[in-house]
């Protein structure tokens, strides 16, 4: 009996050895480096994002803020990590005072400024605006403040038509509970 939970306490330690020693070969060797992106590219990203936007949008917009980080980060739980930067923008829309976009671009992966706003369009451009509509619902239900109805019902036409609904959940609360709101 006693040989027997000593092989067995044998294999069990070479098993999680061995898990550790792949894991941590695994993570080193599928780390990836993006390189820290010059003042020049992250102007050039500053400019040409807020250039499509108003392109996408049809409408001026306001850089409220714009920073470049860039950082080690890793998967929580495992050995793999990766040094890239992320790029923070928050917008605001200038013809509808209630979108105000908080979001952010990685680099990860990407070998070129044109590369990473390709895929800025690809991912994030289409859906950017009516993913920040929701969050003024979220706060004028936290206040306990009234919506602004004209730009609110705009907002809604706009983001029905491109069937952007993520605000529809915020909205319909509100709406049920919209007599308590000053």
């Amino acid at each position: 009996m006693r040989q027997i939970q000593i092989i067995t306490l044998f294999f069990l330690c070479c098993f999680l050895t061995s898990c550790m020693t792949a894991a941590a070969t695994y993570g080193y060797l599928e780390r990836s480096i993006s390189p820290k992106a010059t003042k020049e590219q992250q102007q050039q990203v500053k400019q040409e994002v807020m250039q499509l936007l108003e392109k996408e949008y049809k409408q001026p917009f306001k850089l409220e803020s714009f920073e470049y980080k860039y950082q080690t980060h890793n998967r929580p739980g495992s050995f793999d990590f990766s040094q890239y930067g992320s790029y923070y923008f928050k917008v605001q829309a200038l013809d509808n005072p209630i979108i105000v976009m908080d979001f952010r671009i990685d680099d990860i992966n990407k070998s070129s400024t044109n590369e990473l706003l390709e895929d800025f369009k690809k991912s994030q451009l289409k859906s950017v605006y009516c993913a920040a509509f929701p969050a003024y619902y979220r706060q004028s239900i936290a206040n306990k403040t009234k919506v602004l109805q004209p730009y609110t019902k705009q907002t809604e036409k706009f983001c029905d038509s491109r069937n952007q609904t993520s605000f529809h959940s915020p909205r319909d609360y509100y709406l049920k509970h919209q007599d308590e709101y000053k």
